[in-house]
């Protein structure tokens, strides 16, 4: 039986109140596991209320924009896979969306990737929009605060810029928060270059739950901004395997080796990649 997912007033609430008590329970948890580092906890409550304020500007000021058309479409997709869960999950593992009246970007597979992340982040929150904002919010600051540690780690001279400029430089933070691809997709960014910098010690082992996290950040980068991992995991690839190899014999020409095949092969994976001249040679 069809029916559409704000019909359920009990179910929306109770997603709602879950999501409101895990949200709440995680930046309680944060917080006392950080007492002694304020300036972390003030990063993350500055993240989250960037993600906020987002929302407000452009609901408020501009009245409309990306933010609230994102928010419309996973919505709609969120409706419709309700709609006949068993028929209508496949849709997530697909590109075609013609099927769905309603759609904004059914045509751009980037923002119909993103939206159908959001679909189920919607489902979670009971459909509101300030808890999808600041679950966003969270997940971009996670990443960054692993990015972050992994600097400061490796290089500890650069802590302080690296904690301004990842922290609190108003431009990444608040661009970089809320229902936007780059919440998501800087996120990724972040992670994958803090996994090279950890597996890029010689010693490092490598664990399942970091291989799990590269292959989900290089997903998620992929298919928000294919051109951002085109340039990212060759070099992150090289980095790490230059760190690792002892050898003076091997350990230049075989990251090079794997930088330039790397870059082959990404330079054919997407046709905004190729080569226009060779393109036009060609034809």
């Amino acid at each position: 039986m069809c029916h559409r997912y704000g019909d359920n007033q009990g179910g929306v609430m109770v997603f709602t109140l879950l999501s409101i008590l895990v949200i709440v329970g995680f930046c309680t948890l944060f917080i006392y596991q950080n007492r002694r580092n304020r300036i972390l906890v003030f990063a993350l409550l500055l993240k989250i209320a960037a993600g906020i304020c987002l929302g407000f500007v452009y609901k408020y000021h501009y009245q409309g924009g990306d933010t609230l058309v994102y928010y419309n479409e996973s919505k709609t997709i969120a409706t419709y896979v309700l709609s006949d869960p068993l028929e209508h999950v496949g849709f997530y593992f697909t590109n075609v969306a013609s099927e769905i009246t309603g759609l904004t970007f059914y045509e751009q597979p980037r923002a119909l990737f993103f939206s159908k992340i959001l679909s189920v982040i919607y489902l979670l929150t009971g459909g509101n929009y300030w808890l999808m904002a600041v679950m966003l919010s969270i997940i971009n600051f996670l990443c960054v605060r692993r990015l972050v540690d992994q600097i400061t780690k490796r290089f500890p001279v650069t802590k302080l810029p690296a904690v301004v400029a990842f922290y609190f430089l108003p431009t990444f933070v608040f661009w970089t928060s809320g229902i936007l691809k780059e919440s998501l997709a800087i996120g990724a960014l972040c992670l994958l270059v803090a996994l090279a910098l950890e597996w890029s010690e010689p010693h490092a082992k490598f664990k399942t739950g970091q291989i799990i996290l590269v292959f989900l950040g290089g997903m998620v980068l992929w298919n928000l901004k294919y051109f951002y991992t085109a340039v990212t995991i060759p070099v992150l690839v090289s980095v790490v395997v230059f760190e690792r190899i002892k050898s003076r014999k091997y350990r230049i020409i075989v990251p090079l080796f794997l930088l330039i095949t790397l870059v082959v092969i990404f330079s054919v994976s997407h046709y905004n990649l190729e080569c226009k001249a060779c393109v036009y040679r060609s034809s």
